[in-house]
């Protein structure tokens, strides 16, 4: 039987701020950035997810959602059938130990007056856990061996400043991982590092979700990445998901006009290869809007019709298990 460890239903999360003085003046004295905006989903044991698209369409903030940094506005998050979404003081804190995040740029996840043993114990000492300083420092030694930061003892007494941007990424994982968690949020893993770095924290981190039986989401807008580490994927866009499917089918085959074009800009190392050119309007939005009553893409999108102004899209699912939210497929054919 497939089990779920993560279910996620109607989930939002709006941050609101003050305006213009003479907005306040006119009493609108608020306003809300959708980042996230009424989603569903689920990730079985095991899975390796996904999520993709531009900066600023919300993929981190629900990261965030799902390890409880940030405090949903509505909806419900289960963690193997159990309501997560409103806990506090020990019960959040318990939580916390079987979910855990890698955050994007490792420099500022990194407090910089601690060594590497500082660092990567801290949570050991937060939890409670290992019966003295011995067996601490026995576990983060382990630790930092899995990660490859070897020899252990001369990379705990360093700091950050000291270490190269792949072995603060490593140092990262390490604490992420100290506290053998059952899910873990891995945001934008590989993007501050070389390239020549890259395929080595990918390669630690795919060894290490094998190795440990870890769920992992990963988010990134490198459908490269994506396509090599995760077998489903969701394409999101300004807190909405617009296509979802098996990795390589939805690569493959995009269907959704924003997907198409994400596809489109991945480079191919073929000079004789032509690709295929989607022309979409426009960037991501950067002020907040008000709610579409359509289809969230409408501005952008090179298809659209009066529908798309005026309905939200339908969930049309396709064979294999292929999902895409879009007007141009209504009844599960392209009607363009």
């Amino acid at each position: 039987m497939i089990e779920k460890i993560v279910e996620v239903e109607k989930l939002s999360k709006i941050f609101l701020f003050t305006r213009s003085l003479k907005e306040i003046i006119l009493g609108k004295t608020e306003q809300g950035v959708r980042a996230v905006d009424d989603i569903s989903f689920s990730i079985q044991k095991g899975e390796d997810l996904g999520v993709v698209g531009e900066s600023g369409c919300g993929k981190t903030t629900l990261g965030k959602l799902l390890v409880r940094v940030y405090k949903p506005t509505s909806g419900r998050i289960f963690f193997k059938e159990r309501d997560i979404s409103k806990l506090k003081g020990k019960k959040l804190k318990d939580y916390r130990k079987k979910t855990q995040m890698i955050f994007q740029n490792p420099y500022t996840a990194i407090n910089p007056r601690f060594t590497m043993y500082d660092f990567v114990a801290e949570p050991l000492l937060i939890h409670n856990i290992g019966k003295n300083e011995k067996e601490r420092k026995e576990m983060v030694f382990e630790m930092l061996n899995k990660v490859g930061l070897n020899p252990p003892k001369e990379f705990s007494g360093k700091y950050a400043h000291q270490l190269s941007g792949g072995e603060r990424q490593r140092a990262v994982v390490a604490r992420a991982l100290i506290l053998r968690p059952e899910f873990i949020v891995a945001d934008e893993p590989a993007s501050m590092l070389d390239v020549s770095l890259r395929a080595g924290i990918l390669n630690l981190l795919k060894q290490l979700a094998d190795e440990l039986d870890l769920t992992v989401m990963y988010i990134s807008h490198d459908l490269s990445l994506i396509r090599y580490l995760c077998n489903i994927i969701i394409v999101v866009y300004l807190g909405k998901f617009l296509e979802i499917g098996d990795t390589r089918e939805v690569i493959n085959n995009p269907l959704h006009p924003y997907t198409q074009a994400l596809v489109a800009a991945v480079p191919v190392p073929d000079p004789n290869f032509k690709y295929q050119k989607v022309k979409i309007k426009g960037a991501v939005p950067t002020v907040p809007q008000e709610p579409s009553p359509g289809c969230i893409f409408v501005d952008r999108c090179p298809y659209v019709k009066s529908i798309c102004k005026e309905e939200p899209p339908p969930q049309v699912k396709i064979d294999g298990g292929h999902i895409v939210y879009c007007h141009l497929y209504r009844g599960g054919r392209e009607i363009k």
